[in-house]
Parts: structure tokens; C-alpha cells; sequence
């Protein structure tokens, strides 16, 4: 893709994936360039360096309070890295997961994410171009290397945060899929849908 793709992109998705782009994915010049552009444009700039803000001043929180986590929190920070932080940053929830001597069970998780990692994108692949199917494949995925996550949805699937996690996944999903294939409609589709749960559980 080149500078052009990006920016086509870039106009046709909504702030909130334009954030996430900044903040948590390793995007390539051109299309951090197109992104920033776009926010410009729309005049955003400030509410993005707010969020900025707020964000590493969240991270940085998380990063202090790491001997307080709970072992499965723990393990989740450094198997998915939903936040995004650096390696640097990881090596203090590693550094206390090595003074809790969780080395081996660490080391067996990580080699299970890889292989099911791989697993879920032979069947991505494979996958037809039927939403459904899709997401239905995400959602195995995510429950399998999470076990904990499906417990937490099913226990909150009448909380606001239930729609939360929801829309978080499908945003995130919705990313990857725009990444892959170049934007189609399912791409947009899923991430529409992911924003749509996310305001739908904060307004609730």
C-alpha cells in the first residue's frame, strides 16, 4: 500500500480508529502521515494529545502497581499486550513474574499463544467473506487464549461493561481486518460495530 491507499483510509474511518492507530499500532510513514494528516483536518489535535495523556499516565500507573496485580492480569499484560507498551516496559511485569516464580508457566502460556496465534490465522485466511464467520473466528480465538475472558464477558453480558469488551474486540478486529485487506466493507463494518458497542456501554 502507498500514501494514497492510506489517506483513501484515513478519511473513511472514524476518530476513534484514527486514535488507536496513533497510539497502540506501529504504523509506517506514509501511513502516520496520512493518519496525523487526517486528524488535522478534522481538527482533533488537541483531544489527541489529551488522550495521549491520559494514556501513558494510565500505563504508567498500571507499570507502579505491577506487584499488586493478580497473577492472571499478570500473565495478560505480557501474552496480549492490549495497551501497547514498549519491551522495555513489559520487562518490569517479566521482571515480576520472574520474582514470583512464574518462569515456566510463563514460558508454556507464551509457546500456547504462538501456536494458537498461528492456528487462528491459518483460519482467518481461510475464512469466508461472511462477517459472521469471521467474527465467530475471532471470538474462538480470543476465548481460547483467554479463558478467563469469556468468563468475565458472561458475568458482565448485563453490565455496560460487557458492550465495552465487546467493541473493544470487534474495534480491534476491525483494525486488522482494514490492515489486511486495503479497507472493504467488512473491514468498516466490524469496526463501526466495535465503536457502536463502546459508546453504546459508555452511554449506559
Amino acid at each position: 500500500m502507498n500514501y494514497k491507499d492510506y489517506k483513501s483510509i484515513a478519511k473513511k474511518v472514524s476518530k476513534e480508529v484514527l486514535f488507536d492507530g496513533i497510539l497502540n499500532r506501529e504504523l509506517c510513514k506514509d501511513e502516520h502521515r496520512a493518519f496525523m494528516e487526517e486528524i488535522n483536518k478534522r481538527g482533533v489535535q488537541d483531544e489527541l494529545s489529551t488522550t495521549i495523556s491520559d494514556n501513558n499516565a494510565r500505563k504508567g500507573s498500571v507499570m507502579d502497581s505491577a506487584k499488586d496485580l493478580s497473577q492472571q492480569d499478570l500473565f495478560n499484560i505480557i501474552l496480549y499486550n492490549i495497551d501497547n507498551f514498549t519491551e522495555e516496559e513489559l520487562i518490569v511485569f517479566k521482571n515480576e513474574a520472574n520474582q514470583r516464580g512464574l518462569q515456566e508457566e510463563l514460558s508454556v502460556l507464551l509457546k500456547e499463544k504462538a501456536k494458537s496465534d498461528k492456528e487462528f490465522q491459518d483460519k482467518a485466511a481461510n475464512s469466508s467473506d461472511n462477517i459472521v464467520d469471521l467474527l465467530n473466528t475471532f471470538q474462538e480465538h480470543m476465548f481460547e487464549v483467554s479463558p478467563g475472558l469469556k468468563e468475565k464477558v458472561e458475568k458482565a453480558e448485563k453490565k455496560s461493561s460487557a458492550n465495552r469488551i465487546i467493541g473493544a474486540v470487534l474495534l480491534l478486529i476491525g483494525v486488522l481486518l482494514i490492515y489486511k485487506t486495503g479497507g472493504n466493507t467488512i473491514s468498516f463494518g466490524v469496526t463501526v460495530l466495535g465503536v457502536f458497542f463502546i459508546v453504546i456501554g459508555i452511554l449506559k
